[in-house]
């Protein structure tokens, strides 16, 4: 394949909080910052959303989360037809955000072929009604992206590489669990809405909950959600991360058996305020490994970077990506 710098820009979701105070923000100076390099835009996940599925929290019954996260006692609640949630609050962040979206293409700060991306959480994490801002958002203008994390956790401890109690594994597949779960979802994705998957090791503290071996499980995951997902609706972009200290080609070397289709875009997250030179150490192992051509990313949301250090990576992404056009 080309040696060429990679091409295009996928932000995850999250912006640091400290450096982008309002939506407006957002959508005033990134698209500045990384001109022709965006296909899509989040509005940063401000506020109390900078810590993904957490500010969910109140929407659930306390003995459910007593029971299944806080105490994790091993057995499930029953579940009944009458069980009570509160309205989930990703329609309202959604609606709201993009009014200023609108209004920042409106000016001109926007490209018009930009998308309006709204990051939900896959159905095995607290699951995301979205119906509403899909009525509200015209289809083409919007890109949806399902946040894959507690699935990935739970492949890995089914495997005995996570030892952890929060993700103590219930299915006798995860992977096929969410892989079926999603296909539902896909179907209530309009055929014109964007839609794609960031595969996630979390970064709490800026640590995952355990480091990949290699890219083997995502690449099951994207394998699965081609097969399974993409006939029900067409998958545009998949994003796994990469730790800061792979530089090797063992760990890229499962890309091999990952045959995208010509329309679903590759975004790999390996960049890192470690310098240039490490990054494009990173960048010339996947080039070596990849099937096609691919993008390049942070590994997870900005919302828990500093502000200095997130500016910094969104400066050096203009040395490391070329624009689309």
């Amino acid at each position: 394949m080309s040696r060429r710098i990679p091409r295009g820009v996928h932000l995850v979701g999250s912006l640091p909080n400290d450096r982008f105070r309002t939506v407006r923000d957002v959508f005033s100076i990134v698209p500045k910052v990384l001109s022709g390099r965006l296909k899509r835009i989040p509005d940063g996940e401000l506020g109390d959303r900078n810590l993904y599925i957490t500010w969910q929290e109140a929407v659930f019954p306390d003995h459910i989360l007593k029971r299944t996260v806080a105490q994790n006692e091993g057995t499930l609640p029953k579940l009944s037809a009458t069980l009570e949630l509160k309205p989930v609050m990703y329609d309202d962040a959604a609606i709201a955000s993009y009014g200023s979206f609108v209004e920042a293409r409106a000016a001109g700060t926007i490209p018009a072929d930009v998308r309006f991306q709204v990051s939900l959480p896959s159905p095995i994490e607290p699951l995301a009604a979205f119906s509403e801002f899909q009525r509200e958002i015209p289809p083409e203008d919007l890109a949806i992206q399902w946040d894959v994390a507690v699935t990935v956790a739970l492949i890995e401890s089914k495997r005995g590489r996570l030892d952890n109690p929060l993700f103590t594994c219930c299915f006798d597949d995860p992977l096929e669990y969410n892989i079926k779960a999603l296909e539902r979802m896909a179907a209530a994705v309009k055929p014109e809405v964007d839609m794609g998957f960031h595969l996630c090791y979390g970064d709490i503290s800026h640590q995952h909950f355990v480091e990949p071996e290699d890219m083997s499980v995502m690449v099951e995951i994207s394998m699965g959600l081609l097969r399974q997902v993409h006939p029900i609706h067409n998958i545009a972009w998949i994003h796994m991360p990469v730790p800061k200290n792979r530089t090797d080609q063992g760990y890229f070397a499962p890309l091999t058996m990952l045959q995208l289709p010509s329309d679903t875009e590759l975004f790999l997250g390996l960049l890192y305020p470690d310098g240039l030179e490490n990054t494009m150490l990173r960048i010339q192992s996947a080039q070596n490994t990849a099937l096609k051509e691919f993008g390049v990313a942070t590994e997870c949301g900005l919302g828990r970077t500093k502000a200095r250090e997130g500016f910094n990576l969104l400066s050096m992404a203009v040395q490391v990506y070329r624009p689309y056009t």
